[in-house]
C-alpha cells in the first residue's frame, strides 16, 4: 500500500470520513489502518474511529506501523469479526503460571488489536492456524459451535505406521502428573483420523484430522499407535528439537455472514508433503 494524504471535505467521524474518501477500500482494511496506528490526523496518530475531523483537516494514511510498534503475529484472516494468524512454535496462547508476559494474545493487543477474545488454544509448542473473535458474543457462539470445525494438521512422526490410514477413537484422561492417557472410563471421547503421506528414513509425515480437541490429543494418540511425534519428549520422542506438529487448516462457518470460511496456515518446510 501506498501512503496516502486525505483533505476531510466535510466534519465528521475519522473512519467515516476515511471511508467516503476511500470508496474502494473495504471498511475492515481502514479499520485495521486505524487499529494499527497507521492514520495521522493533522500529524498525529489517532485509533479512535469516531475522532471527530473537521472539514479542510489532513489525514495521512501511512503505508506501515510507526517505528517502535510491537510487530504482531502473520495475520491469515481478518474482518470486522475474526482475526486469524499463524503462532509460532515456542509460544503460549495465554498467560500460565510461568509465562506471564510473551503470550500470542499480549502480542497481538500490543501489536493494534487491543479487543481479542480467544476461540481455542494450541499448545505451546504447536504452530500453526489460531483463531480469535473481536467481541465476547462471537467467541461464544463460536465456541458452542466448535464440533463442527474441521480442523486439520501435519506431524512428523517417529517409525513407519504398519496402517497407512485409520482412525484412533478413545477416551483420554489427565492424571495428577498432567500426563494425558487413553483411559477405559471416565474421560472425554477423542477422536483423530490419520493418513501417511511420505515415508523417509525411519520418520513419517502424517496428515490428521479431528473431531475433538481434547487436551494433547494428537501427541497422546500417536504416541499410543507407538510413532510419537517427533520432538514430543513428553510423549515418548527421542528426537531433539522443536515439536514437528503444525495446525495447518481452520474450516468454519462465519458466525456473522455464514459463509464457509477456510484459513490456512503453511507449514514449515520440514513438515510440507
Amino acid at each position: 500500500m501506498k501512503e496516502r494524504t486525505v483533505t476531510a471535505p466535510q466534519n465528521g467521524g475519522l473512519l467515516e470520513i476515511l471511508r467516503e474518501a476511500l470508496p474502494r477500500e473495504p471498511r475492515g482494511r481502514v479499520k485495521s489502518w486505524l487499529e494499527h496506528g497507521q492514520v495521522l490526523l493533522e500529524g498525529k496518530s489517532v485509533t479512535r474511529f469516531d475522532a471527530p475531523v473537521k472539514a479542510g483537516q489532513e489525514i495521512r494514511v501511512l503505508a506501515a506501523a510507526p517505528k517502535g510498534a510491537r510487530e504482531a503475529l502473520p495475520v491469515l484472516y481478518e474482518d470486522e469479526a475474526l482475526l486469524a494468524v499463524s503462532k509460532p512454535a515456542g509460544l503460549l496462547v495465554v498467560a500460565d503460571d510461568r509465562e506471564k508476559e510473551r503470550t500470542a494474545i499480549r502480542l497481538l493487543r500490543e501489536g493494534g488489536w487491543p479487543q481479542l477474545f480467544v476461540v481455542h488454544r494450541l499448545d505451546r509448542d504447536t504452530s500453526g492456524v489460531l483463531l480469535f473473535a473481536k467481541s465476547r458474543e462471537l467467541r461464544d457462539r463460536l465456541q458452542e459451535t466448535w464440533s463442527g470445525v474441521g480442523r486439520e494438521y501435519v506431524a512428523l512422526c517417529e517409525g513407519h505406521f504398519q496402517q497407512k490410514s485409520g482412525t484412533v477413537d478413545t477416551l483420554l484422561g489427565e492424571d495428577r502428573n498432567h500426563m494425558v492417557h487413553s483411559v477405559p472410563l471416565g474421560g472425554k471421547r477423542a477422536v483423530t483420523h490419520y493418513r501417511v503421506l511420505r515415508e523417509t528414513g525411519d520418520r513419517s509425515l502424517v496428515s490428521l484430522r479431528i473431531d475433538t480437541g481434547r487436551k494433547n490429543q494428537i501427541r497422546v494418540h500417536m504416541k499410543e499407535l507407538g510413532h510419537p511425534v517427533v520432538g514430543d519428549r513428553k510423549y515418548g520422542s527421542g528426537g531433539g528439537g522443536r515439536l514437528m506438529l503444525h495446525a495447518g487448516v481452520l474450516e468454519l462457518t462465519h458466525p456473522v455472514t455464514g459463509a464457509r470460511l477456510r484459513i490456512v496456515s503453511p507449514a514449515p518446510p520440514a513438515l510440507r508433503g
